[in-house]
C-alpha cells in the first residue's frame, strides 16, 4: 500500500528516532546531551543498509564500531594540527578505496566520514575524549534498534518494492522496444537506440537489485 512505502516508513523512523534523541535527555535533565545524540541518529540514517536479520545485526555492530573509532580519532588529533591534518587525508583516501569495493561499503564510508565531520561540529576541548564518541554511537544505536523493530514488521517491504520497480522498468524498457516496430519512428532510428540502451542498463540494474535482496 501507498500509506507504507519505503520513504514513509523512513521518515517515521528518522521522526522517532529524532524525538528520542531530544526527548530523553530532556526527562533525564541534561540537554546537553540532545545535539551529539541527534547528529548520531542522522549519521545512521544515511548508512542504513536492508538486509536479513543477522546480516543487518552484524552491519549494524561494524557501522557502530567504525562511528566511535572515527569519533575518537577527531576527538584525540582535533586540536595537533598536522597530525590531524594527515590524518584526515589518510582516512579519507582510506573510505575512497573501501567504497570502490561496492556500494555497501560506499555507504558505510560515507556514513564515517559524516560522523568524523559531526564530531568535529561539537568537539569540546575541555571534556573527556570519549564522551563525544559514546553519544555519538549511543545516537547511532537508538535509531537502529528502532529501525530493526520495523524490519521485524515489514521484513519483505524492501524486497517487494523492489519487485515492483523491476516490472515498472520492465514495462518501460518493452515500450521502448516497441518503437522499433513503429514504421513513423524509421527516421529516429539512433535515438531509438540509444534510450533502449538507457532502458535496459536500468532495468539490469534493478534486476540485479532484487536479486541481491533475494539472496
Amino acid at each position: 500500500h501507498h500509506l507504507f512505502n519505503s520513504q514513509l516508513i523512513y521518515g517515521i523512523k528518522i521522526a522517532l528516532s529524532l524525538a528520542g534523541a531530544v526527548l530523553i535527555p530532556l526527562l533525564l535533565g541534561s540537554e546537553a546531551i540532545s545535539i551529539p545524540a541527534i547528529l548520531g541518529v542522522v549519521a545512521a540514517g544515511l548508512t542504513e543498509l536492508d538486509d536479513n536479520l543477522r546480516g543487518r545485526i552484524r552491519t549494524v555492530l561494524f557501522i557502530l564500531l567504525s562511528f566511535f573509532i572515527a569519533a575518537s580519532g577527531v576527538e584525540f588529533l582535533f586540536g595537533k594540527p598536522i597530525p590531524f591534518f594527515i590524518g584526515i587525508v589518510v582516512a579519507s583516501f582510506l573510505f575512497v578505496i573501501l567504497g570502490a569495493f561496492g556500494e555497501r561499503y560506499a555507504t558505510i564510508a560515507f556514513g564515517v566520514l559524516v560522523i568524523a565531520i559531526y564530531t568535529m561540529l561539537a568537539y569540546k576541548p575541555d571534556q573527556a575524549w570519549y564522551i563525544q564518541p559514546l553519544l555519538l554511537v549511543g545516537g547511532a544505536l537508538w535509531y537502529n534498534l528502532i529501525a530493526l523493530f520495523f524490519a521485524l514488521f515489514w521484513p519483505t517491504r524492501p524486497l517487494q518494492e523492489s519487485l515492483a520497480n523491476t516490472f515498472d522498468h520492465l514495462s518501460a524498457y518493452l515500450e521502448v522496444k516497441s518503437h522499433f516496430f513503429d514504421p513513423d519512428e524509421g527516421d529516429d532510428f539512433e535515438a531509438q537506440k540509444l534510450a533502449l540502451a538507457r532502458a535496459a542498463s536500468t532495468l539490469r540494474a534493478m534486476i540485479d537489485d532484487t536479486r541481491r535482496l533475494l539472496m
